[in-house]
């Protein structure tokens, strides 16, 4: 048995000729969601499987299930290379955020679960905002999950963010953005 970790978004031109050669012999192949599954079996000429990914089934150990009165949210924050996209991006948070922070029954925080750039876009929405929002930008996995299990709720950007909050037990509002995200929203029934 072998693994290969690998986007299914853009299999075409190099990244398709090394699935090619990689997987010309291989007896079965496996991808976690739908629009993999399309992509790869046009390059391969293969019917693809769908294997869930393996982080929906881990769970979490109940002590980190710490609530408390006020509604614990926590906001999922992205850097994005569109610019266009981005612009809106901002727009729609400042909405969100505005509107969220005057209400005194949500204890309300920007989680980080990406990069570097993940956390300066973060700081720079809040920056514009002109009130403080805590930055949440956990070091490790286990902070990381830690982290989203003592929330009530989170909204996710990031597809990392949702999965995670999945494996924590966390109520989640997903974004899609993406293909690949609305693509494991569909694997995992969750669409809508």
């Amino acid at each position: 048995y072998s693994t290969l970790g690998c986007s299914g978004k853009n299999v075409k031109g190099f990244a398709g000729l090394l699935l090619k050669v990689f997987l010309k012999n291989a007896e079965e192949v496996y991808v976690r969601d739908h629009n993999s599954q399309k992509n790869i079996s046009e390059i391969l000429n293969l019917d693809i499987g769908i294997l869930h990914d393996h982080a929906i089934n881990m769970s979490m150990e109940s002590k980190y299930l710490i609530r408390s009165e006020k509604i614990k949210l926590s906001i999922n924050v992205m850097y994005s290379l569109d610019k266009k996209k981005f612009k809106k991006y901002e727009e729609n948070l400042y909405e969100i955020l505005s509107k969220l922070k005057i209400n005194n029954k949500i204890d309300l925080s920007i989680i980080i679960t990406g990069v570097e750039k993940d956390r300066l876009a973060a700081k720079k929405i809040i920056d514009n905002l002109g009130f403080d929002i805590p930055i949440i930008f956990p070091g490790n996995l286990e902070s990381l999950l830690k982290e989203l299990s003592t929330k009530d709720m989170v909204l996710c950007t990031r597809l990392h963010c949702t999965i995670l909050s999945l494996v924590a037990h966390t109520p989640f509002i997903g974004l899609s953005w993406d293909d690949k995200v609305s693509g494991f929203y569909k694997t995992i029934n969750l669409e809508k």
